[in-house]
């Protein structure tokens, strides 16, 4: 009986132990079957180059690795156009927001890398995202026509040693004499970048230039006074001639 009562007792323990065992290596197979899942979606090397949806000119490639229990991603972008946009990159599918969002401002042909850091454990994809972007060079829409048959539009430019200024294009459905300006930035009064004396000949559009001086870039605006309507000429006013920068 007391050898039966040490045979049970020793199985007993036998199967206890076994058994956790088995829940133990269960467990650590669980934790690397996830770990080997996670690590086939990491690229650590660069991706190929992938041309931007609706972002005529840019492409992108990205790379992502873990540093001790911190994954990098990484995007690296290339415009053929002066441009800029706000850009982030997300393993997670359709969650554009889980890194923030980085501003990039494009010279043509230099790449630009940004770097984010995550221990988000979602990591099913790779995605990419621009907002906001723009080719600098790219003429604006024309402003409604005025009471004074005048219409303006404008788009950033640069010179051969990459200084951006502002161009200002105007049409005029009279022949006028009048005095200019435009903005980039809401919060700056409209003499900021100086104000242009001009003339205007009926339905002939003219640009003009004007250096920066605004404490920011979140629009345009444009604006003009002393106008006087000349129709239909000037005749031999050589004052009111354009004169550059």
């Amino acid at each position: 009986m007391k050898q039966l009562f040490c045979f049970i007792a020793f199985y007993l323990l036998l199967h206890t132990t076994l058994q956790a065992q088995f829940k133990n290596y269960t467990k650590s197979t669980a934790i690397s079957i996830n770990h080997d899942m996670a690590m086939v979606k990491l690229v650590p090397d660069w991706s190929g180059w992938m041309n931007g949806v609706n972002m005529p000119g840019l492409k992108a490639r990205e790379r992502h690795y873990t540093t001790g229990g911190t994954q990098i991603l990484e995007l690296e972008l290339l415009s053929t156009e002066y441009a800029q946009g706000n850009f982030t990159i997300t393993t997670c599918s359709g969650n554009q927001e889980m890194n923030g969002w980085k501003h990039l401002s494009f010279t043509p042909n230099v790449p630009q890398q940004i770097k984010f850091e995550s221990t988000n454990p979602c990591n099913n994809t790779w995605e990419w995202y621009g907002s906001g972007y723009e080719i600098l060079t790219t003429w604006t829409d024309w402003t409604p026509i005025d009471e004074n048959g005048m219409k303006a539009h404008m788009r950033y430019n640069f010179t051969a040693q990459g200084e951006k200024f502002i161009e200002l294009e105007l049409s005029s459905a009279k022949t006028a004499k009048l005095e200019c300006a435009v903005k980039v930035c809401q919060n700056d009064n409209f003499g900021k970048n100086g104000w242009r004396k001009i003339q205007l000949q009926k339905d002939k559009a003219q640009t003009f230039n004007f250096y920066i001086h605004d404490t920011c870039q979140n629009g345009w605006w444009w604006q003009y006074r002393n106008y006087v309507d000349n129709t239909p000429g000037f005749g031999n006013d050589v004052e009111l001639n354009p004169v550059g920068d």
